[in-house]
């Protein structure tokens, strides 16, 4: 469980500094003057929260040994390595301590 502990930890960490990203974009928005929103500009922040929730939440559910969230976890950590340098080396880990612990996972 361990090994699951640290990936699922590094997924948490992730979601939790794209949280982080995604305020002070907002605030900065809010602060800088910019009077319109286009509909792209939606639609790219709404892909952002849902990544971001994700992470957060399969992250938790890796460190607790969830079975159904190894596919999940494994598919948003190598989504994370085209996301942003920090994101390709918090992948990375997030990875490499899934694919050692995945013999870890329980069946609830």
């Amino acid at each position: 469980m361990k090994n699951l502990r640290i990936g699922g930890f590094f997924l948490q960490f992730h979601g939790y500094i794209l949280l982080a990203c995604f305020v002070g974009l907002i605030l900065f928005s809010l602060f800088s003057g910019v009077v319109g929103v286009s509909l792209a500009q939606i639609l790219v922040l709404s892909i952002f929260i849902v990544f971001t929730a994700a992470l957060i939440l399969t992250g938790k559910k890796v460190k607790l040994g969830n079975r159904k969230y190894k596919i999940i976890g494994l598919a948003l950590a190598a989504i994370s390595l085209v996301t942003s340098p920090v994101g390709m080396i918090l992948g990375l880990v997030s990875l490499f301590f899934q694919v050692k612990g995945s013999g870890e996972y329980t069946n609830t």
